[in-house]
């Protein structure tokens, strides 16, 4: 049931299956009508019965309350199992979030329980909001939100439930594990294992848009003396033919030059936060 899905807590029980249960063939019976609705979980029918797996009111919904918090798997609605999934801060999470609320509202929005919000509510407060429970309809309805005030919206997501935030915002940044072979449309990639460096990325961004304008002023300055010659007759068509590509030649050398060693010198420098774009999180 969970082979095909790239959802983070498919990957995660299917690696915990495969670990505890190395001898159980990978696919024994016949999947048929396989689907995961988003923001709920995963069904198909195998070996004739439905089975299912996700939140307790999609796989079980007659006892959604007993197994509030759970990944629940059931037959035929019966549920015969549930897993408790922990859910660990990526590596860094602490500085992304410390860097981007130094000049923007940063908000969480997730589709885990309410469990969760102890750990992770800490780290946004006073900053936006702090949503549980969300489904892609929320996240999607939230952005839009964001959007009727005027706001510019960034948004970080790692999975199939933000993908219609994500295409909505106007930034879209797809957190994607080597293991995820789903990746909702978005603007950008970032690789997980990198995710520490995001704030690292920005300020080469900004940075690199300094390189930018200068090679404007640059080009502006080269073509602006080179009209003073050629008004005079100065400039035979000879030199002229090759003083115009030597121009753009002259601002791609610049452009890439210095875009290098900014990335260069960046990467030498120790991180360190500082000081609205709204950036929710997935």
């Amino acid at each position: 049931l969970v082979e095909p899905s790239g959802h983070p807590h498919s990957l995660r029980i299917r690696q915990w299956l495969e670990e505890h249960f190395p001898e159980t063939p990978t696919a024994p019976l016949e999947r048929e009508g396989w689907e995961e609705v988003p923001g709920k979980g995963l069904q198909a029918r195998i070996g004739g019965r439905r089975v299912a797996l996700g939140a307790p009111d999609f796989a079980a919904p007659a006892q959604a309350e007993r197994f509030s918090g759970r990944t629940v798997f059931s037959i035929e609605g019966q549920p015969v199992g549930a897993f408790v999934l922990e859910h660990h801060k990526r590596p860094g999470l602490e500085g992304v979030v410390s860097f981007f609320r130094s000049f923007a509202r940063v908000h969480l929005l997730s589709g885990d329980s309410e469990r969760e919000r102890a750990r992770f509510e800490p780290l946004f407060a006073g900053s936006g909001a702090v949503r549980f429970g969300q489904s892609p309809r929320d996240k999607l309805e939230f952005v839009r939100g964001l959007q009727s005030e005027g706001r510019r919206v960034a948004m970080l997501g790692d999975g199939l439930n933000d993908a219609g935030a994500l295409k909505q915002s106007d930034l879209g940044i797809v957190v994607a594990d080597a293991s995820n072979n789903f990746t909702p449309a978005c603007d950008a990639i970032l690789e997980a294992g990198r995710f520490a460096e995001l704030p690292r990325l920005v300020r080469f961004v900004r940075a690199s848009s300094g390189v930018v304008f200068f090679s404007y002023f640059l080009a502006l300055i080269y073509n602006g003396v080179g009209l003073s010659f050629a008004v005079r007759g100065a400039l035979s068509p000879v030199i002229a033919a090759i003083l115009m590509p030597l121009s753009s030649i002259t601002i791609a050398v610049v452009g890439v030059v210095g875009t290098g060693l900014l990335w260069r010198l960046l990467r030498q420098l120790r991180y360190s936060p500082h000081g609205a774009t709204d950036l929710p999180q997935g």
